[in-house]
């Protein structure tokens, strides 16, 4: 269905999106992006006239030779149509012993929900991804507009069927910080805590990925040498912190205190964009 000339009628179809309309800016105290993260030291999301993005795009490949000829490809589309590039990252994935890595050293890409529909189901317990313990199957409506979602049909315009939502954030990460913070942090505590220790008690999981939680059950097997744990069996947060990073997001079992969770949604129009060209493929 197509209504690009039809502004009016996008306009009233996203009426609802309300996170979506307003855009990150506009959202930004209610996001925390005040001093240092305030908008207007934003590189992008933000401004007028041709620097407004009005669309974004993740250009992905696996050699550096493909990258360049989508790219190239991608230049032609924007000269032909008129479209004004507006801020563009490159993106690298660590190669050696940090691949599979995000860069404060943890293993990334552990927990990735299931898509029910898309991935097969564990045939000893529903609901869950097989081979893939405590990895919950979630309704393809939470991701893509015209399925079924945990609430039923997610309401959306017909021409949104079969689409997403892309939020794009643009964070600065002070691994040296961190570092440092872990290494003068262990001067406060006695025993055999460590830097290592330490860095594993704020995430919630050591860096080859093993968390903290201890089994759930000894009889499954289930548990920190998986990831089908709860912290039922941890209420008082003695193996993972209350203040570890997993334990926050997402809870997975609370004991007796219930947190406030926000979401937005960042702009998206037709026209000018930003381009996200990593050179291989991200985790």
């Amino acid at each position: 269905m197509t209504i690009a000339n039809k502004p009016d009628r996008i306009k009233k179809d996203l009426s609802t999106f309300t996170s979506f309309c307003a855009g990150a800016a506009a959202r930004a105290e209610y996001l925390g992006d005040t001093g240092e993260s305030d908008p207007r030291t934003w590189l992008l999301g933000v401004g007028t006239g041709d620097k407004v993005v009005h669309a974004v795009l993740t250009v992905t490949a696996d050699t550096e030779a493909l990258l360049k000829e989508k790219l190239k490809n991608l230049d032609t589309v924007e000269q032909t149509h008129r479209i004004t590039p507006v801020h563009m990252d490159e993106g690298r994935t660590l190669k050696g012993a940090p691949k599979g890595h995000e860069h404060f050293g943890h293993k990334d890409g552990i927990s990735q929900p299931g898509v029910k529909d898309f991935h097969r189901e564990d045939a000893g317990r529903k609901g869950f991804h097989d081979n893939h313990a405590g990895t919950e199957l979630i309704e393809p409506g939470e991701f893509v507009f015209g399925c079924k979602s945990k609430q039923g049909d997610r309401k959306a315009p017909v021409w949104m069927k079969n689409g997403s939502l892309q939020v794009v954030r643009r964070l600065r990460r002070d691994v040296a910080g961190w570092n440092k913070a872990v290494v003068d942090g262990v001067k406060n505590f006695t025993g055999n805590m460590d830097a290592d220790r330490l860095g594993a008690c704020l995430v919630g999981r050591a860096k080859g990925g093993t968390p903290l939680a201890p089994p759930c059950s000894a009889v499954t097997g289930l548990g920190s040498d998986r990831n089908g744990f709860e912290y039922a069996n941890d209420p008082i947060g003695q193996h993972t912190p209350w203040a570890a990073h997993i334990r926050r997001t997402p809870p997975r079992a609370f004991a007796g205190i219930v947190g406030r969770r926000r979401s937005s949604a960042s702009p998206a129009r037709p026209r000018s964009s930003s381009r996200t060209a990593p050179s291989a493929r991200s985790t």
